[in-house]
C-alpha cells in the first residue's frame, strides 16, 4: 500500500480516537489535533484523497481511496450533503460497483467496512437517487452483513466511532427494510 494511504489513515485514526475519546460526535475541521501535533484538515485529506484515487494504484487501493473518501464526510461533514457534493458521491458510488464487479475481493472484511462507509455517505445526500446500490450488493454477497451484531463487530476492526456506529446502524437498518418489503 502507498506511503501516501498508510499517511491518510493514520491521520483519521488520530482524529476517530480523539472524537471517541473527547465524546464529540464529529471532528473539528482544523488542522492540529488535541494533543497539539499538526495534522491534515479536512480540505487537505480530501485533496489527498482525490489525487490519490485519480493515480495508477491497484483497485483495492483505488476503491480504499474512495471509501476514505466518504469516510471524510462523514467524519467533518456531518447531516445532509448538498448539490454540490453529487458527482463525489456519485464517484464513489461508481468506484464500488466498477471495483465489485472486476476485481476479486482481497480482504472481505475490508471490503464490507468500504461498502459500509460508501452507502452511508451515499445516505447523506437527497440527490442521490441510487441509494441501498451498495449494501444492497454486499447483503446479496455475504450472509453476515444481515445480522447487524455481526456486520458491527466486523466494522469494528477498521475505522469507526460511536456516532458513526449509530449513523451506520440506521443506514442498514434503512436498506433492510427496504428489503423486506420489496
Amino acid at each position: 500500500m502507498s506511503t501516501q494511504i498508510i499517511g491518510i489513515i493514520v491521520d483519521f485514526s488520530a482524529t476517530t480516537t480523539e472524537a471517541t475519546t473527547t465524546n464529540q460526535a464529529h471532528v473539528d475541521q482544523t488542522n492540529h489535533r488535541q494533543s497539539g501535533k499538526p495534522g491534515r484538515n479536512s480540505t487537505q485529506l480530501l485533496t489527498d484523497l482525490q489525487r490519490l484515487a485519480t493515480l495508477q494504484t491497484t483497485p483495492i487501493e483505488h476503491l480504499l481511496c474512495h471509501a476514505l473518501i466518504g469516510y471524510c464526510f462523514l467524519l467533518y461533514y456531518p447531516g445532509e450533503m448538498g448539490p454540490l457534493f453529487t458527482g463525489t458521491l456519485e464517484t464513489l458510488r461508481d468506484a464500488f460497483v466498477e471495483y465489485n464487479a472486476q476485481s476479486e475481493v482481497v480482504d472481505r472484511d475490508c471490503f464490507i467496512w468500504m461498502a459500509m462507509v460508501i452507502e452511508a455517505s451515499l445516505q447523506t445526500s437527497e440527490m442521490v437517487r441510487t441509494k441501498g446500490v451498495v449494501l444492497n450488493d454486499i447483503l446479496d454477497k455475504y450472509v453476515e452483513v444481515r445480522n447487524w451484531d455481526r456486520l458491527e463487530s466486523i466494522l469494528r476492526r477498521f475505522l469507526w466511532n460511536d456516532v458513526l456506529m449509530q449513523n451506520w446502524k440506521a443506514c442498514w437498518a434503512t436498506v433492510m427494510e427496504r428489503r423486506q418489503s420489496t
